[in-house]
Formats: structure tokens, sequence, C-alpha cells
């Protein structure tokens, strides 16, 4: 028996290690050139920056284990319980070495095939196919990747949602974050906004920006959530849509975490009976 997962996101890793765990033989068939989706770190230099998802948190026994386990590997730890002045005290988690560590690790011992193209799943040859790959119900989003020359003016513990900023949603200091041993930030515009380094000046501080980059997320985030759970589009040829926009959770990565699991299991109710 066999079932591909179309996309290495944290959905479609998660998919895929239930069903190996399961006995089922997996392809993972992933477009771009490394797994994690929005859970990416990028280099500049000395400098690293979580470029995509930020953090993630907790809402499930089902998750909070996979969390666990991933600290008990050494790859994810909590960052913080909150932001600004009055913190609310929930845990908020990172990768230890950036958010795509956590990625990586998922993907370990998988067959997961990099730069790979799916134009039409009815083309594949498997008894069950499960897309995990977001459509196109998604807004942009830019974040812009600033190396700074001195310590930024973001607060301890590195982080803060602007929930009140017309443009810009959230910035992230990578080095109070613990991934970066130099200065650097993560700034996130809202969609359909810009993150510019001028807009990003009371953040900056009087620090210098010594190099920037703008990073486009084509699917940044899911206009509307449903779940949570999965969807199945064709019953004849087992065919499932998950990930984060079918998760139905608050956490975008809780929620690619718990829709990928319940598509493996769809899956294991088909092909295992």
């Amino acid at each position: 028996m066999g079932v591909v997962v179309v996309g290495a996101g944290i959905s479609g890793l998660l998919c895929a290690r239930r069903l190996v765990d399961n006995g089922v033989e997996v392809q993972v068939l992933e477009q771009s050139t490394r797994v994690g989706g929005r859970m990416a770190t990028e280099h500049i230099g000395d400098a690293v920056f979580d470029t995509g998802a930020q953090f993630f948190t907790v809402r499930t026994p089902e998750f909070q284990a996979e969390v666990d386990a991933w600290i008990a590997r050494g790859v994810a730890r909590e960052w913080c319980r909150g932001f600004g002045p009055e913190p609310d005290g929930f845990p908020r988690y990172i990768g230890v070495d950036g958010m795509a560590a956590i990625a990586e690790a998922a993907a370990d011992g998988l067959d997961v095939r990099l730069e790979t193209t799916v134009a039409d799943v009815d083309s594949l040859d498997a008894d069950a196919v499960v897309v995990t790959a977001p459509s196109d119900d998604y807004d942009e989003m830019v974040a812009l990747l600033c190396v700074l020359d001195r310590p930024s003016a973001v607060p301890s513990p590195g982080g803060l949602q602007l929930t009140d900023d017309p443009l810009l949603s959230f910035v992230g200091d990578n080095q109070q974050k613990g991934i970066s041993p130099v200065p650097a930030l993560t700034v996130h515009a809202r969609p359909g906004c810009e993150a510019t380094v001028e807009g990003a000046a009371p953040f900056i501080g009087a620090a210098t920006v010594v190099e920037s980059r703008e990073v486009r997320w084509r699917h940044g985030r899911a206009r509307t959530l449903t779940g949570p759970g999965c969807a199945v589009t064709d019953a004849a040829r087992l065919t499932i849509l998950a990930g984060d926009q079918h998760g139905g959770a608050p956490s975008r990565i809780e929620g690619a975490a718990l829709s990928g699991w319940a598509a493996a299991d769809a899956v294991l109710a088909r092909l295992l009976g």
C-alpha cells in the first residue's frame, strides 16, 4: 500500500510520520528546496532569522505530547510566556536553532522528494493522496529581515505583537530569542502591507541596519479556517485535503499538526480497515 503526501510542511511531515509508523509506504513531494513551509529559518552572514512562523503555542494534549518529544530531542524549547508589559503566562515555543530545525527533525527518516512539483494529483500512482500544500485562499505576507550593528530596541523577551499598528503585525528579535549570535530583526507586515526599514525604525532604535532582505510569503495566512480535521475530496481513490487552514486551532502550527494527524487517521481507516 502506498500513499503520497503533497507538501512537506509540518502537517505533511507529521501525517507521513504517523503513516510510516503504522507500516504504510509514504512518499512526501515538496516543490521547495527545503522542508518546513513557513517554519523557515534563513541566514545573512552570521545573522539567523526565523522568517515565517515566529513561535507556536499548545492547546491540546496530543500536540503537547509531540512538543514534549521535540523538547526531549533538543530541537524545541520554551521561549517566553507572552509579550508586552502584561504577559499572559501562556508558553510560546520555538526551535532551538530556529523554527526550521523542528521541521527538519520531523522529516528525519522520511522519503521526502524536494523540488518536485505536482501539477495534477490524479496522475499520482498511489492508494491515497494527502494534499497539505496551501490553496489560493491565503493572504500574501511580507517579512523584512534586518541585520543590525547593535542590539535592537525591542524589549525583553524579544517579541512584540503589534495589535494596534496598521502596517506591521509582529517584530521578533532573533538574538534575544537565542537563535542568532548577532542582532537580527524579523519584521512582519500585515496582509496587503509592506514592511520597510523606515516603518520598523521604532524597533530598530539607535542601531544601524547593516543589511536587509525581503521575504515574500505567497501563502502567508489562511483567510478562513475549517475543521478541525481534514476534508475528503475524492472517496474513490482516497484524496484528502489537510493543513493549517483545515486545523481549526488558534495556533496555526498546532492546527497544521492536528490536521495532518487527522488525515493520517483517515488513510489508516481506509487502508488498514
